[in-house]
């Protein structure tokens, strides 16, 4: 058994990519014979090899149950693996609340390395922005509208989702000028719409020509919203507009 336990820091570097282990398999198994007799940090090493699908065959539902295991018995990579599982909905249901509770927990057991921490809190600050933003909360909203644009904060880049996403932020109640601001741009300069014709250099009709001056009036009054909410860059860009 305690020859089992030499594989734990290797199997952390299998679930990160890093190093080359010796016998994936072989030290799987050591930790599926010891998390069977009940011990934490072998329960939490068998949901990395099948997490990860290296010593044995990937299985994300099972991995979260050997995490939720080890978790009830007070393990600290155990709350965090279980965390971003909720997070991420691998193996388990998505829920940004679970996963916020399970990375909390992680984190105020002070087990944590300071890598595990930095990262745990990026992870707890992306699924409580969600759960804000779920909530109505303006800032958070803007928040989560922006990274999804642009791909940052651990959210996956989809343009066409973060501007939609920014339009509910500017229409929601209390918004943010930062919002405003952005929705308005977003109108003003027409990113919302299918710009082949103009890619492909064909000539416009008069009903695109049309929607394109009535999303140059719809943007601005975005603008002004934010001007007049005392956004600075408003403004100025909208003294520019008229």
């Amino acid at each position: 058994l305690n020859w089992g336990f030499q594989f734990y820091d290797s199997v952390r570097l299998y679930a990160r990519n890093q190093g080359v282990p010796v016998n994936e398999a072989e030290s799987c198994n050591w930790w599926e014979s010891a998390a069977r007799q009940g011990e934490a940090t072998a329960m939490t090493n068998l949901g990395l090899c099948l997490e990860t699908g290296k010593g044995r065959a990937q299985d994300h539902a099972a991995a979260a149950t050997w995490y939720r295991q080890a978790a009830d018995q007070g393990n600290a990579i155990a709350m965090y693996n279980l965390g971003l599982a909720h997070e991420y909905g691998r193996g388990v249901p998505q829920s940004f609340e679970t996963a916020a509770q399970w990375l909390q927990r992680a984190l105020d057991s002070g087990r944590l390395s300071t890598g595990n921490s930095l990262d745990a809190r990026r992870h707890l600050e992306r699924a409580n922005r969600h759960l804000q933003a779920a909530r109505g909360d303006p800032r958070a909203m803007y928040e989560l509208a922006r990274a999804v644009t642009s791909g940052d904060s651990g959210e996956t880049r989809d343009e066409r989702r973060g501007l939609e996403l920014m339009k509910r932020a500017a229409e929601a109640p209390g918004a943010v000028p930062e919002a405003l601001l952005a929705h308005g741009t977003t109108v003003f300069f027409g990113r919302h719409r299918d710009h082949s014709d103009l890619r492909a250099g064909r000539p416009l009709t008069p009903q695109q020509i049309q929607r394109m001056e009535a999303d140059q009036r719809e943007g601005a009054r975005w603008v002004r919203r934010a001007a007049d909410a005392g956004q600075d860059e408003a403004v100025v860009l909208y003294a520019g507009w008229t």
